[in-house]
């Protein structure tokens, strides 16, 4: 299975915590799928796990960003949110959950 990315995943299944960013992950270590929500900011996520190999800090600056990513193996995966401010980006959030 090879890693897919999506832009503007906003069907994903993420509940609103009060963190800047919503992690969902779902499947195994057979191959799972991992969704994530921005949560009002304006800047980028990246989504770091097992098997997933795109670089999503080259993805545009947006409100609220969101992606889907699909990966395969067992591991943590981690998104993680960066905050535009001014012309550099600040990482203010991180979820975790672990792939079995």
């Amino acid at each position: 299975m090879a890693t897919t990315t999506t832009a503007n995943a906003q069907d994903v299944s993420c509940q609103p915590n009060g963190s800047p960013v919503c992690l969902c992950v779902v499947g195994g270590a057979d191959g799972y799928q991992a969704s994530a929500i921005g949560q009002g900011f304006v800047g980028f996520l990246t989504i770091e796990g097992p098997g997933i190999n795109r670089d999503l800090s080259t993805s545009p600056t947006e409100p609220n960003p969101s992606w889907i990513v699909t990966g395969i193996g067992r591991g943590r995966v981690c998104a993680i949110a960066y905050q535009k401010d001014g012309g550099t980006y600040n990482q203010i959030g991180v979820e975790c959950q672990n792939v079995d």
